[in-house]
């Protein structure tokens, strides 16, 4: 998430309509000297203890929360844990960022798009599939019936 937000291409765009804060959290036993002083708890109070890494949200100016990185049930209101989907990344992901972006801040949808555009770059590759060689059919089994 900090890599796509930091991308040239939409770092303007997300900086003139955000402020970006970023904590460590949840640290390997080995970097717990990495976080961030009450890192959790403010992980806690915006709902995404339970969510898994990188989770991520968007708050107004007092701190109200407008949307994060949870996908809920159709009518669930933010106080009910979703399921976390991280990174935008898939097609779905990315529209859901995107749509998220737009009710909170002043992007135009050639904006949007560029943003879409660069999280779209998350998704993995298709995997390959092995290519399995024909079966070879011998003449009499040709056309037989």
């Amino acid at each position: 998430m900090e890599a796509s937000l930091a991308d040239p291409t939409i770092k303007p765009l997300i900086e003139s309509n955000y402020v970006v804060a970023t904590l460590d959290v949840m640290e390997r036993p080995e970097k717990k000297n990495l976080e961030n002083p009450g890192s959790l708890e403010v992980m806690t109070k915006l709902k995404g203890e339970k969510s898994g890494l990188p989770f991520w949200v968007v708050l107004d100016a007092k701190g109200k929360i407008l949307g994060d990185s949870q996908v809920r049930p159709l009518g669930a209101s933010l106080a009910t844990y979703g399921i976390n989907f991280g990174c935008p990344a898939s097609p779905d992901e990315v529209a859901f960022f995107t749509k998220l972006l737009k009710a909170t801040s002043k992007l135009n949808d050639e904006h949007l798009s560029v943003i879409a555009k660069r999280f779209a770059l998350n998704s993995p590759a298709p995997a390959v599939q092995p290519v399995t060689p024909a079966t070879p059919t011998s003449p009499a089994t040709v056309g037989s019936k």
